[in-house]
């Protein structure tokens, strides 16, 4: 494993030769002033669409859906709300949130047959899950 900082942020890197772009990615990334302690590159890493395919980057107070790649995290869509967790009773969040989410949310390769519905492409009121 290599490590070295760029712009004062620690990169943790398992990768023996990441690709140009790769390389330019992280040294995007490595501007955001919301990582949390560093950034880390796996053995496979290579050039994504913003982030490094085989990067893990944690953040601190954000949500990033495109750094957890853009192979697995298409579909996701963060949305800013005026709820916050420590606020919503454990029931609500169990119970209608997160089970409104799973329901409206296509999982596993068989729900990718047809287009999903527009509706949910991006749940941008989360109060009005059933």
């Amino acid at each position: 494993m290599e490590e070295k900082v760029i712009n004062n942020v620690l990169v943790k890197s398992w990768v023996r030769d990441l690709d140009e772009h790769g390389k330019q990615e992280v040294e995007n990334l490595c501007m955001l002033p919301f990582i949390h302690h560093h950034l880390a590159l796996m053995p496979d890493a290579h050039g994504g669409k913003g982030m490094p395919i085989g990067g893990v980057l944690a953040t601190k107070g954000v949500v990033v859906p495109n750094a957890v790649g853009v192979d697995i995290g298409c579909g996701m869509c963060a949305v800013k709300t005026n709820l916050k967790v420590a606020e919503i009773e454990e029931v609500v969040l169990r119970k209608k949130i997160l089970r409104g989410i799973r329901k409206q949310i296509p999982l596993g390769r068989a729900h990718h047959k047809q287009k999903q519905e527009e509706k949910y492409i991006c749940l941008r009121d989360l109060t009005r899950i059933p």
